[in-house]
């Protein structure tokens, strides 16, 4: 596949056989470990009475950060995929190039580790959101005018879709002077579009191409994608605050975790998730040829309670073949850590003794690894 853009054949290939990659890629048979006893605990930091470092590191903001911006809902929700994870799963033909055992890929077996299981959702949404694109007239102007060859991130947050990369903004906006879009908003540095015809709302930066779709729904949801298209470009430049600029606990998430490979992340302004903050959209995950029903791989939600957010990683392939997990948690208070409860919940299908728990307050770190058998070339 030519780096700088995403074919329709191609779009087609990633999520045809995505499904099929994400069934095949672990298994009720792999070593067991996590709730079994396998988990150990790390000591609680030392700072806890202001003295000592962190045991929980924080680091830089993610290269997406960008893309996340301030949103008026309680509950934010964010997924990223870098474009050289998606690339190093699927060759130029939308064939995979990590293939597990047939066997175990026709038998409809689908991770159940939450560890495992929600970053590959939002892998999934990733492959939609690329799909989408590719099929859309934007998408040909994306192609055009993308110069970053391949690298950058797909990120799909409160049901906007995003990649990030570098624009030749000025093409970006000759290019869509030709399509039949509104022009909603032009400024020096960000541009919005809208097509009635098809309720997509598209904006641009240097850095980010944004679209957005009206719900089926129609008149029972209030989403409105312009609102929200002009939203993540206006942050993009700094008319509009980031998210992260809003929340110092988001801040924290986006600091702490790791944001490589496959990300998925769910926040709340409240103290705690609402029950339903991991109820997404199951059209997202319909079945596709070669696949089993995406809504095996919905999210799992045990991680997650009460906690006010958590961002999890996923990385597929490492320099050892094998792959990699973490997640990292905040709470309004410790009261509300259930240790026992997380411990069972995570690293279930991953290698015995690797998963480790570290406490630092009111905050969680979990890090597990699997075994090479999850993902062979």
């Amino acid at each position: 596949m030519d780096g700088n853009g995403v074919s329709r054949r191609a779009a087609l290939c990633l999520l045809g056989t995505g499904l099929t990659l994400a069934a095949g890629c672990s298994s009720s048979e792999e070593t067991e470990g996590g709730g079994n006893g396998s988990t150990e605990t790390g000591a609680e930091g030392e700072n806890l009475d202001g003295e000592g470092d962190p045991a929980i590191e924080t680091g830089d903001l993610p290269a997406f950060t960008q893309a996340l911006a301030a949103t008026p809902d309680e509950n934010y929700f964010f997924g990223a995929v870098d474009l050289e994870t998606m690339w190093t799963v699927f060759d130029g033909d939308g064939d995979r190039r990590f293939e597990g055992d047939e066997d175990e890929s026709e038998s409809g077996e689908t991770p159940t580790d939450p560890l495992v299981v929600n970053p590959l959702s939002a892998a999934l949404i990733g492959y939609v959101v690329l799909l989408g694109l590719g099929f859309s007239a934007a998408g040909s102007v994306y192609e055009r005018n993308d110069r970053a060859g391949g690298e950058g991130y797909v990120v799909f947050a409160n049901d906007t879709n995003i990649v990030v990369s570098d624009y030749d903004f000025d093409g970006i906006v000759a290019d869509m002077g030709e399509l039949d879009y509104e022009e909603v908003l032009l400024e020096d540095d960000r541009a919005v579009y809208y097509d009635a015809s098809t309720g997509q709302a598209v904006g641009a930066t240097e850095s980010l191409f944004v679209y957005a779709h009206e719900s089926e729904n129609g008149d029972e949801d209030e989403f409105d994608p312009i609102a929200a298209v002009e939203r993540h470009v206006d942050a993009a430049v700094g008319e509009r605050p980031l998210e992260h600029e809003t929340d110092d606990d988001f801040e924290w998430l986006l600091r702490a975790g790791d944001t490589t490979g496959l990300v998925f992340c769910l926040f709340s302004d409240a103290d705690e998730l609402a029950a339903d903050a991991t109820d997404l959209d199951e059209d997202e995950f319909e079945s596709t040829e070669g696949g089993d029903s995406g809504t095996d791989l919905d999210v799992d939600d045990q991680p997650y309670e009460g906690a006010k957010g958590g961002l999890q990683h996923l990385d597929i392939v490492t320099d050892e073949s094998r792959p990699f997990a973490s997640a990292v948690f905040t709470y309004a208070s410790e009261d509300r850590i259930d240790e026992e409860r997380l411990e069972d919940a995570v690293g279930t299908q991953a290698e015995a003794g690797s998963t480790t728990v570290v406490r630092d307050g009111a905050r969680v770190r979990v890090e597990a690894t699997y075994a090479e058998e999850t993902l062979e070339e």
